[in-house]
């Protein structure tokens, strides 16, 4: 079976689109018997990324050499492991680690190899991003009695965190900060069930919220390219999962356009670092093939690992 990390189990046919951000939020699914890549991180140099292994109901961090085709199992817990993400300066992966109701926030020193927990609370903090001078991070913390999800900032020593109070009446998950520090890009849904998740940018001094796109059905995994200028992001466009792809759009929302599609749906998608590659995972469960990249100008794929 399946697992859902978040409470829920997934059927990808008939998924529910609440059920299938839960699924997103960490990663990838958990307890397979094959195995699953995903959740891609650049390091800042372009020369490797972190990401997600899953196989035979185990999930840990890798780390892939681009030039030497070599990987690195950084770590080895009975617990999962979810959506890593590379400091700005090299130094550092953040990555969320727990099972439900107990997730939370660590930090991998890429030069001592030590890891350090960040948060310790008793809500789930997951999606980990960091700001530009790589010594805070932006997350978003899950509470499953009150169903909200709010945006907080920890500093590396989990002391100082501080919740980025945006509306209260809605709910924000993938939050992540531009280069320049002031912009937090997330999707973001009212409370009411009824309505799905969408892709907004939120300037943090003039506290403006600038929406990015309204398509069908629901939105998620949004990314900055590293000027700032950019945003990509998943779109679903129907309750098939499979029908998820990745689209490409300037900050302020203009010539927004579909950029991959993918047999099995296409997923957590991250810039390169020069801004003309983008990493992302292809297929979800059914299709799965791995981790590719897609060359912005040539418009062509490559697998960089996979089954």
């Amino acid at each position: 079976m399946i697992k859902n990390i978040l409470y829920h189990h997934f059927r990808p046919k008939t998924v529910n689109i609440i059920v299938l951000l839960n699924l997103l939020l960490c990663s990838s699914f958990y307890g397979q018997e094959t195995s699953n890549y995903g959740a891609p991180s650049w390091s800042p140099d372009g020369n490797q990324f972190a990401y997600i292994l899953e196989s035979n109901d185990k999930s840990d961090l890798y780390v892939f050499d681009l030039k030497t085709k070599s990987n690195v199992q950084i770590t080895t817990t009975d617990k999962p492991e979810y959506t890593p993400s590379w400091s700005p300066d090299g130094k550092k992966i953040a990555f969320t680690t727990g099972e439900p109701g107990d997730i939370e926030v660590y930090v991998y020193n890429v030069e001592t190899k030590v890891i350090k927990k960040i948060t310790n609370y008793d809500v789930d903090s997951v999606t980990p991003s960091w700001l530009p001078d790589s010594q805070s991070i932006v997350y978003s913390q899950f509470n499953k009695p009150t169903k909200s999800r709010r945006v907080f900032i920890t500093d590396l020593n989990g002391k100082t965190n501080n919740e980025l109070v945006i509306d209260s009446s809605m709910n924000y998950v993938y939050p992540r900060i531009a280069s320049n520090g002031i912009e937090l890009l997330f999707a973001a849904k009212s409370k009411l069930k009824k309505d799905k998740f969408h892709v907004s940018i939120f300037n943090m001094n003039n506290k403006k919220i600038i929406p990015i796109e309204n398509l069908e059905v629901v939105s998620y995994n949004p990314s900055w390219s590293s000027d700032g200028k950019k945003i990509i992001f998943v779109n679903q466009a129907t309750k098939d999962i499979n029908s998820s792809s990745i689209y490409l759009v300037n900050k302020d929302g203009s010539n927004l356009k579909k950029i991959i599609e993918c047999e099995g749906g296409c997923f957590q998608p991250r810039f390169s670092p020069n801004g003309k590659q983008i990493i992302y995972k292809n297929g979800w469960v059914k299709n799965h093939k791995g981790i590719y990249l897609f060359n912005l100008k040539k418009k062509t794929t490559t697998k960089l690992i996979g089954i």
